[in-house]
């Protein structure tokens, strides 16, 4: 299964338990606005198709901590569902510290591999 297709179907999975929760709310998508692409903007294109608020958070500046920083705001937003896409062979350098981020944060992150 392509990468794309493990984002579309935790994506959906997602938001049908969503919608079975108690305290339903619309749906928000929080991404890091990866430059080179990847799960953050396949993510963010079916959320925008799926009718979800889209949030980038896209680094400040395109260097060194600049992504740590804005990987922690993300966290910092507390939100209810954290999934983590590695992909196979790459690096993932950002989504594991992102990751170890929720973790310490008790948000209790989801880890799918594509």
């Amino acid at each position: 299964m392509s990468k794309a297709h493990v984002v579309w179907e935790e994506l959906r999975k997602l938001e049908k338990a969503h919608e079975d929760d108690w305290h339903w709310s619309p749906m928000e998508l929080h991404h890091g606005e990866c430059p080179y692409g990847g799960a953050d903007l396949i993510a963010a294109s079916w959320a925008a198709g799926a009718g979800w608020k889209v949030v980038p958070h896209p680094p400040v500046k395109q260097e060194g901590w600049a992504y740590a920083k804005r990987n922690q705001e993300m966290i910092d937003l507390k939100p209810d569902y954290v999934l983590a896409f590695f992909l196979k062979g790459a690096g993932n350098r950002g989504t594991a510290m992102t990751y170890s981020m929720a973790d310490r944060a008790d948000l209790n992150p989801k880890e799918i591999w594509a």
